[in-house]
């Protein structure tokens, strides 16, 4: 089984106590919550069982999940409540969600800006999931599961100004076709470079694998339940992405059938120190994992990293 060391100088003690505690609680490999819409389809099975007291409303509830079903067979368009057996009917616009309705939490590195360093909860150097505000120590294991790059112009203290997610035409202000646009390019200042002032972004929906500790290592617990999330790397985190995206077209795999190994590493300017996530390919996703991470990446679409996206101003 891959291994990697662990980075002890950044482990906190509580840290490792979360570890020895999840370790105790391990759990058979369970699919995360769903962030990708909803696949039983209970209402068409009960109503198949040919229960004839079943209510006029109980009736519609399965009718409007088959017909949920055969939308969900047909590609990946609006889902209502009802494929879940609830009691919308077809047609309830009410009650309908569509991929945009769905966000994701994030993979996020704490810094010293960040909130959750300000506030004591998760310091700067550790990974984090955003959800929970969990933190994850400085080096975890995730296995992609697809990407979409995007490009965004951010104002400090405004948010984004314009965003693109097709690479080519830009929505917001300047809101021009991105060919047309100055604001990717380079400039250059007191004979510094300057970097765009719209960055490309590498966005990868990822499994975050829990970790246990062995011989003094930490490694994948390929029996615990993984978390889900949206790792974004831009910035200083865009040669740890491409590293990422490198192993993937050299092996000629699919994005999931790879683990990696993300580190916080510390770095110095003359703003300040801040951390940079380093990657480094920890192997073959295994057992399991390997089974549900193919499910969870026939279930992503585009609309599900666009709307995470759209609710923070810093994507």
């Amino acid at each position: 089984m891959p291994r990697t060391k662990s980075t002890t100088n950044d482990t906190t003690g509580a840290y490792r106590s979360r570890i020895d505690a999840k370790n105790k609680a391990a759990q058979p490999v369970a699919e995360p919550e769903d962030i990708f819409g909803p696949e039983d389809i209970s209402g068409a099975d009960a109503a198949d069982n040919g229960d004839t007291t079943a209510s006029t409303i109980g009736h519609q509830a399965a009718t409007a999940a088959r017909e949920g079903a055969e939308r969900r067979q047909n590609g990946p368009t609006a889902m209502t409540q009802a494929d879940g057996a609830s009691l919308a009917t077809a047609g309830d616009r009410t009650r309908t969600l569509s991929q945009s309705d769905m966000v994701m939490p994030r993979l996020a590195l704490s810094q010293a800006m960040s909130k959750v360093n300000s506030n004591d909860i998760v310091r700067q150097g550790n990974f984090y999931h955003t959800m929970r505000n969990e933190n994850l120590g400085p080096e975890v294991f995730i296995v992609p599961l697809d990407m979409q790059k995007s490009l965004s112009f951010f104002i400090t203290g405004e948010g984004v100004s314009c965003r693109s997610y097709d690479l080519i035409q830009g929505v917001g202000d300047p809101g021009i076709r991105c060919d047309d646009c100055s604001l990717k390019e380079w400039g250059r200042e007191d004979g510094r470079n300057i970097p765009p002032k719209c960055q490309l972004a590498y966005n990868y929906p990822v499994l975050v694998l829990r970790a246990v500790e062995e011989d003094g290592e930490l490694v994948p617990d390929w029996d615990a339940r993984p978390l889900t999330a949206l790792w974004t790397a831009r910035g200083t985190a865009v040669q740890a992405a491409k590293a990422i995206n490198s192993n993937k077209t050299s092996m000629f795999e699919e994005w999931f059938e790879s683990f990696y190994i993300l580190s916080a590493k510390k770095q110095s300017n003359l703003k300040g120190t801040f951390y940079v996530p380093s990657v480094e390919h920890g192997g073959e996703t295994e057992g399991d994992v390997l089974a549900l991470a193919r499910k969870m990446a026939s279930r992503i679409t585009p609309a599900t990293i666009q709307a995470t996206l759209d609710q923070e101003d810093g994507a």
